[in-house]
């Protein structure tokens, strides 16, 4: 079960609450002013592959060509 970063819609406090998939897309309540919370949309961080393979420890050696291992 996922954490959900939820932020006031009345004092602007930001914080976490811990939901089921089923719960995700209810709003929560701000636990500083009890003002409905909405959760916010965050960006997941992209993963780089470099070289031939499917790892992150595969790269390319100085000359450009793939590594072998």
């Amino acid at each position: 079960m996922p954490y959900y970063d939820y932020k006031c819609t009345r004092c602007g406090h930001e914080f976490e609450a811990f939901k089921t998939i089923d719960e995700r897309d209810e709003d929560e309540d701000c636990p500083i002013c009890k003002a409905t919370a909405k959760r916010m949309l965050l960006a997941a961080p992209g993963i780089v592959f470099h070289g031939s393979g499917f790892y992150v420890t595969d790269h390319r050696n100085a000359a450009g060509s793939a590594a072998k291992a």
